[in-house]
């Protein structure tokens, strides 16, 4: 098992509290939002999800554990799964060997003496070895650099990419997250491309959770960018060529519940400016003080022109502040 895996077996044990005591963390209190946390944990793969509704992502063919690692008393569970091979280990254990044609297939946990479920949206990827030239079915990608950056594991090239249609863009990631708020804003015809990791969503549902707490009452983020193909991102001008938006582990977000395209005022002083920005940061950094399984980058930005103040989030998997 990983490190990260670890840190996320101790984060279930306090999820798992949470069904019987309330939320672990010390700034998060009851409020009329619902977190729509399953009352069951389970593990796909190295994935351990919380919530009712979590997309996964996989290679064609790729055989993945499922293991429910934590559930309320007196729950009996069964799998099924709308496409590949489900095959039963043990009482609470699958193994899910996925199709090998590229596409979203659904795998759902059912209680079989409550309405408890839990789904997961799995993503069957397109190898990135299909890509040829710097584009996959015509859709410009680019290039990523083939040595990782400081040797992390987090910055090898992408095993591959989630084809969304636009029948796919409303498809939830998590629970108050759909996959097309994440899709590059490449101006292309015909289905897009991208990368996506699990560990986005799930992070960006804490911080949901530690707003919500904190006395801001928000659904979800208005999500500015998330990923990033190489190409657009030179092409918009950015000269990093390791930024964690060309992984699919990167939202800039910010909070919008008046509808006027800008950030709220989020500390309630009569302004908005980079003090909303950094309330927001701090809810993030409450969040991976209590789980540090989801600590990740943080950075804030100023208006401008063109956009309100908003905050970088990312789950790299190592605490970095700008």
């Amino acid at each position: 098992m990983t490190g990260n895996y670890i840190r996320q077996i101790v984060w279930l044990a306090g999820v798992m509290a949470c069904l019987v005591t309330g939320p672990v963390s010390g700034s998060i209190r009851e409020s009329s939002f619902d977190a729509s946390r399953a009352r069951f944990t389970a593990a796909f793969g190295e994935t351990i999800n919380p919530y009712n509704e979590l997309a996964t992502f996989v290679m064609p063919g790729q055989s993945v554990p499922i293991e429910v690692a934590g559930t309320a008393a007196g729950l009996r569970l069964a799998a099924l799964a709308e496409g590949g091979r489900l095959d039963a280990v043990e009482t609470r254990s699958w193994v899910w060997k996925a199709p090998i044609t590229p596409g979203l297939y659904r795998l759902r946990l059912k209680s079989l003496n409550t309405n408890d479920t839990m789904q997961f949206n799995v993503f069957v990827m397109h190898p990135r070895s299909r890509a040829t030239n710097g584009s996959l079915n015509g859709y410009p990608i680019g290039h990523y650099p083939e040595t990782p950056l400081n040797n992390l594991d987090v910055y090898r090239p992408p095993r591959g990419f989630v084809e969304v249609t636009p029948d796919l863009a409303n498809v939830p990631v998590s629970p108050h997250f759909r996959i097309g708020q994440f899709l590059c804003k490449e101006d292309a015809r015909g289905p897009k491309y991208m990368v996506m990791r699990s560990a986005l969503p799930l992070k960006l549902e804490g911080v949901l959770e530690e707003v919500n707490a904190s006395g801001v009452a928000a659904n979800s983020f208005e999500v500015m960018s998330g990923y990033r193909t190489p190409a657009y991102n030179r092409r918009i001008g950015n000269e990093t060529t390791y930024s964690r938006h060309l992984w699919g582990d990167a939202a800039d977000v910010f909070i919008d519940r008046d509808g006027d395209g800008e950030m709220d005022d989020l500390n309630r002083d009569g302004r908005v400016d980079m003090g909303d920005a950094r309330w927001l940061v701090e809810r993030v950094d409450d969040l991976e003080s209590a789980h540090t399984h989801l600590i990740g980058g943080v950075g804030q930005y100023k208006a401008n022109s063109h956009h309100g103040p908003f905050v970088h989030i990312d789950s790299r998997g190592f605490k970095v502040r700008w």
